[in-house]
């Protein structure tokens, strides 16, 4: 079962800051933007690790205080996605991101 997942940063990621926080994982991933704009993560056996959405800023804090709860008007808001539910791999390089970007990741309810 997928699980769907929030990255809530200061700045906007870039292409570069996933290709970091990805290559301090699984060196070697493929990434693929997709027609959507959206990008897929693959890895060395072309299973599908993580697929995350263009970010947008947050005009009002109210657009996340159902999974934030000091969320303040500015901030940007990146969608992720996890396959299965028990991806460690796609786990590890989101925390990496946000750790990366002094944001945080929530798994959305």
């Amino acid at each position: 079962m997928a699980v769907e997942l929030v990255l809530l940063s200061g700045t906007a990621p870039t292409w570069q800051d996933w290709e970091a926080a990805i290559t301090a994982i699984i060196p070697g991933g493929e990434l693929h933007e997709l027609v959507d704009g959206s990008c897929l993560l693959r890895d060395h056996n072309n299973d599908g690790i993580l697929t995350w959405w263009p970010p947008r800023a947050l005009a009002v804090a109210r657009e996340a205080t159902g999974t934030f709860e000091d969320v303040r008007a500015g901030q940007v808001w990146t969608d992720m996605a996890l396959p299965y539910a028990d991806s460690r791999t796609g786990r590890v390089i989101c925390a990496e991101l946000a750790r990366r970007l002094g944001g945080r990741v929530m798994e959305r309810k």
